[in-house]
């Protein structure tokens, strides 16, 4: 993998970043890129085991990640991220939106229509309390816990969090 540039390491250097979808894939790739450039990584998925294999890695090459196994498709699974975020690091500055599901595949009238809106609120909702929960901790740092539909822009953001 190629190294990040000095200037991507100066930007991203002690910046706390989420990855939700990091125990595979490209959800691997961007959790060790930005570990990579020095950034406290947060790495989310659904599966404990795939998951801790991805953060034991990065750990093991001297990098700063920690694992939160939740889903992002539910209110509890986001404050939950949210919460180990802060804990661990402080406000996130940067969201990788990068969980999904695929499927279901295959004739639509084959299809479980369980499995498909399983599949919206993971691939549609997921992305979007990332993103509300994100704002919301780094306008207000109050993300585990709140309502998550108060960051408006024009609010004072805390200081560890990137400019817009």
């Amino acid at each position: 993998m190629r190294m990040p540039s000095e200037y991507a390491r100066e930007k991203l250097r002690g910046q706390t970043t989420i990855v939700t979808g990091a125990s595979r894939g490209l959800g691997r790739a961007y959790a060790t890129a930005l570990a990579d450039a020095d950034a406290n990584v947060v790495c989310v998925a659904r599966t404990a085991a795939d998951l801790q294999t991805t953060v034991d890695a990065l750990v093991a090459s001297g990098r700063a990640a920690i694992a939160c196994a939740a889903d992002v498709s539910t209110a509890t699974g986001v404050q939950a991220i949210i919460k180990r975020t802060e804990e661990a690091y402080g406000p996130p500055g940067l969201l990788v939106n990068n969980a999904g599901l695929l499927g279901p595949l295959g004739p639509l009238y084959n299809n479980d229509p369980n499995e498909w809106w399983r599949c919206l609120k993971v691939n549609l909702a997921g992305p979007m309390r990332m993103m509300q929960a994100v704002l919301q901790a780094c306008y207000d740092g109050t993300a585990a816990g709140s309502s998550m539909s108060r960051a408006v822009p024009g609010r004072p953001r805390r200081p560890t969090c990137p400019p817009t």
